[in-house]
């Protein structure tokens, strides 16, 4: 049997019928939980017309979607000559282990810092690092305030937010982070390479 999605949010909403747009309610609810707003508005204005400009409430449930697992990114990174530090904030114990079990790599991680909890900890963290790599996470947006050097590897559709525009380059907020967006929906692979390409550049070394 598979596994349940995790809910990650419900969402209450009154919203026009047939006139839902990007503007709140619906930005700043869903927006804040990375979902493609489109995929909501299209759908509701569609199913809505006969209720056009009537209020309508309605309740959005959204799921937890970890479409690239750390595995994935460190498979496509492993022939790279780094120390890795671990910048994820929750329970990853076992993702690590099955990284070093299965890949050989060794990520560290300091355990007497809460990542999650200690913020000015985990910039200083993020400082002492000479590249970050990061989806579209606090993190991302730390090590650009911070200025280091780093990608940020942005979904092809769900969880695409705005702010990161839709071309690769660098960020127009970060200069410093370099943006790489997925190709096609849950295929990670051609992002991940040019990630490999961009942290060998940095360290001044190719094939």
């Amino acid at each position: 049997m598979a596994e349940a999605k995790k809910v990650l949010a419900k969402v209450k909403m009154v919203i026009m019928g047939g006139q839902a747009t990007p503007a709140p309610p619906v930005g700043s609810s869903l927006g804040q939980h990375g979902v493609n707003m489109m995929d909501f508005i299209n759908p509701f204005n569609e199913q809505t017309q006969d209720r056009k400009g009537q209020p309508t409430p309605v309740l959005v449930t959204i799921y937890e979607d970890k479409s690239m697992s750390l595995m994935e990114l460190m498979t496509g990174l492993k022939d790279l000559d780094v120390e890795w530090v671990n910048l994820q904030y929750g329970d990853v114990k076992d993702d690590i282990a099955a990284i070093a079990a299965h890949l050989g790599i060794a990520i560290r991680s300091i355990p007497e810092l809460d990542i999650f909890h200690d913020l000015e900890g985990l910039m200083h963290l993020i400082h002492e690092c000479d590249f970050v790599v990061s989806s579209s996470n606090s993190t991302a947006h730390f090590a650009g305030a911070l200025g280091k050097s780093g990608a940020v590897i942005v979904p092809f559709n769900k969880g695409k937010l705005w702010y990161w525009h839709m071309n690769d380059g660098p960020s127009p907020w970060y200069p410093s982070l370099n943006i790489i967006h997925c190709q096609a929906q849950n295929d990670w692979s051609g992002a991940i390479s040019d990630v490999n390409q961009l942290i060998r550049k940095h360290l001044g070394t190719s094939h």
